[in-house]
């Protein structure tokens, strides 16, 4: 490790209008150790010194050249950022609507939880994407892409980053898994995948105030769609998890809507037929139209007011 014998620090500020320092706007810090007094090549040696008045004013001078370049590289990559933001905001719109229209003709939790999490991947930039689904104390994967298909369950307990976010509601942002005592490696072990980064949000059906399960997240990828440790998940990426999951919700509702009413409509069939006459009662495959399930329900809920 290397020894600081001296310092030197210099501060870089914002410049106003007429060119002068705006000391109320700092930008940056130099910083320089150990100010080398003689170098002996020979015996490979270097010897300290003492930094000096002068070269306090070399490098404030410096600073202040500087610190023109510095700022307009800020602006820019403010400019670059605020151009990456519009650009997600708008995919994000665009996939909304996609999404939409197509969970609107889904009626499977397994269908709904695919289009989710392959959405998510992609304008994420994501490596995995599991949504779990609570089911008594347990958290099932419902879709677990990335996974070859393997089926994954989880106990319902804050002891782990899925069970935490479902049971508080709240959502976690975890930039190194392995350092979260939460988080349980032994599915990165059976497998061979290793969890760097992890993103997780709950999925909340509002209607009856219950959580569904959760929208787990993995590894983010760079520009080049390399998995570092140097990138991860950004706040700006847990937004966009939580609007995916509110979509979901509002999808599985709708689907579990449209079970329970074909059930009920199979119910309402199965008792008028059990209640016909035996010429009528002959079997018939012909499958029932809305509007004759329609009519069944129709007929029961008349027959009950009687």
């Amino acid at each position: 490790a290397l020894r600081c014998h001296t310092l030197m620090t210099v501060a870089m500020f914002a410049k106003r209008r007429d060119g002068s320092p705006d000391i109320s706007t700092p930008i940056a810090v130099i910083q320089l150790r150990n100010r080398i007094a003689n170098i002996n090549i020979h015996k490979h040696k270097r010897s300290s010194g003492t930094f000096r008045s002068s070269d306090v004013a070399f490098l404030s001078a410096f600073a202040r050249q500087a610190s023109s370049a510095f700022e307009q590289a800020l602006q820019m990559e403010r400019a670059r950022e605020a151009e990456q933001v519009h650009h997600t905001q708008e995919s994000v719109a665009r996939v909304m609507m996609e999404l939409a229209n197509t969970l609107a003709d889904e009626q499977s939790r397994d269908d709904i939880a695919e289009v989710i999490v392959n959405h998510c991947i992609n304008l994420l930039s994501a490596e995995r994407a599991t949504v779990f689904l609570a089911d008594g104390d347990k958290l099932v994967a419902q879709t677990a892409v990335g996974l070859g298909g393997e089926i994954l369950a989880l106990p319902l307990k804050e002891s782990s980053i899925a069970g935490y976010v479902v049971i508080s509601r709240k959502p976690a942002l975890v930039d190194d898994a392995y350092r979260d005592k939460r988080f349980d490696p032994t599915v990165d072990k059976r497998t061979g995948f290793r969890t760097r980064h992890m993103l997780c949000v709950p999925v909340v059906d509002h209607a009856s105030n219950t959580t569904i399960g959760c929208l787990q997240v993995l590894n983010k990828r760079d520009e080049e769609g390399k998995v570092t440790d140097l990138h991860s998940f950004t706040r700006r990426d847990l937004g966009v998890a939580e609007a995916f999951s509110a979509v979901m919700a509002v999808a599985l509702s709708h689907a579990q809507l449209q079970s329970d009413a074909f059930e009920h409509a199979s119910r309402v069939h199965r008792e008028a037929m059990h209640q016909a006459s035996p010429a009528v009662r002959r079997p018939n495959r012909r499958s029932f139209s809305a509007s004759a399930i329609d009519e069944l329900i129709s007929h029961d809920e008349t027959r009950q007011t009687e």
